[in-house]
């Protein structure tokens, strides 16, 4: 009786040690999923951060460049030069 009492203790314990074993593998798996997702959306991020860096850079040079040509108007216009 106690024999069997131990035999079934013994399987028990091996189907929650097995059972461990999957939930740990099926969590790596989530995590290491996870972590490919947040590495993909950081990439996207730095894509997206570069080209709106890029665009405020032409928008800044463009401002440079028309505050430039109004105050040359400007002068044209104040000292009658056309």
């Amino acid at each position: 009786m106690q024999l069997e009492a131990n035999k079934r203790r013994e399987a028990e314990l091996q189907k929650l040690r097995r059972d461990l074993e999957d939930a740990h593998a099926q969590n790596e798996a989530q995590v290491s999923t996870l972590r490919k997702k947040q590495q993909d959306t950081i990439n996207e991020m730095s894509e997206q951060l570069e080209a709106l860096q890029k665009m405020k850079q032409k928008y800044e040079h463009l401002t440079i460049a028309a505050h430039s040509r109004l105050s040359v108007s400007r002068y044209a216009v104040i000292n009658n030069v056309v």
